[in-house]
């Protein structure tokens, strides 16, 4: 994430804020995923989880937006505002990775 941010432009502190989020985005899927290590996590009560988790989660998130958008945290950390399809992206190497866990405990079961 941090080279491909580098190769399409992007300052330095905006690719160190792209890696951070990524980081944490690859966590909370994989937290999702192996809550359920014989059982497929891509179902409503997969999502749902439990309370904890869920609050957890909403942490996780409100933490995470202060850190990619609060002008005083860009300030301690060199961090930039991320772009909307730069958080898309995010978003959506989280869900591959979920894709591809989901596949592996797939394989994992049937052996």
């Amino acid at each position: 994430m941090f080279f491909a941010a580098l190769h399409a432009g992007r300052d330095l502190e905006t690719a160190r804020t792209l890696v951070v989020n990524t980081l944490v985005v690859l966590q909370v899927f994989y937290l999702f995923n192996v809550r359920s290590l014989h059982s497929p996590a891509i179902t409503l009560r997969g999502a749902l989880g439990t309370p904890a988790v869920l609050w957890a989660l909403g942490a996780i998130v409100a933490a995470q937006l202060v850190f990619t958008y609060a002008p005083f945290m860009h300030a301690w950390f060199g961090s930039r505002p991320v772009a909307p399809l730069d958080a898309a992206l995010v978003v959506l190497l989280g869900a591959a990775l979920m894709l591809l866990l989901e596949a592996e405990k797939l394989a994992w079961r049937r052996a």
